[in-house]
């Protein structure tokens, strides 16, 4: 839409006409990388490479764009943010990516990928944190095979969940 404004200058005694154009609206396109499900104590759900059933956690991108995930975290250790990192690798927007919380600590983003931990059975906590090491991106708290709590970047538009009850230790917990 065009529109002309007519706008007087008083010091010259004279009339000067603008021409203003609205531009389209602009949406604010973003990666929502969120730990959207996990499973610990996997005995027959997922295989990994080696032929094992172990523990995993999903990564869903919530977002509109291509999540570059290197150098995010994962941990089961809410006072060492950092502890398995992950390597260059892209969730596209509506996708997941499984990482096996094996111990077997595999960061090949060719391959398979698998954290330096495991997941407890009895609740621990767990999160995903940003490359900064500091910014938590999602997390549960230390009970989740009964209760869990999801908390997710509520400023990027993810919708915020909050206890969902008991679980036993071989459900699923799945948030999207």
């Amino acid at each position: 839409m065009v529109r002309n404004i007519l706008q007087r200058n008083p010091k010259r005694r004279s009339k000067t006409t603008l021409r203003v154009e609205s531009l389209e609206a602009r949406q604010l396109l973003t990666a929502q990388p969120i730990i959207s499900e996990f499973m610990a104590v996997n005995e027959s759900t997922v295989e990994d490479v080696d032929g094992e059933y172990s523990d995993w956690i999903e990564i869903f991108n919530a977002g509109d764009e291509p999540a570059d995930l290197f150098g995010y975290s994962l941990t089961d250790d809410a006072n060492n943010m950092t502890k398995w990192r992950l390597p260059r690798v892209s969730v596209d927007p509506g996708e997941r990516l499984v990482v096996f919380a094996s111990g077997k600590d595999r960061d090949d983003p060719a391959a398979e990928l698998h954290t330096n931990f495991r997941l407890n059975a009895n609740g621990e906590y767990l999160g995903l944190f940003e490359p900064d090491g500091t910014t938590l991106v999602s997390d549960f708290g230390s009970q989740y095979p009964q209760v869990f709590t999801v908390r997710v970047k509520p400023e990027v538009g993810v919708q915020i969940w909050s206890t969902f009850g008991l679980m036993n230790p071989n459900s699923i917990a799945s948030f999207c």
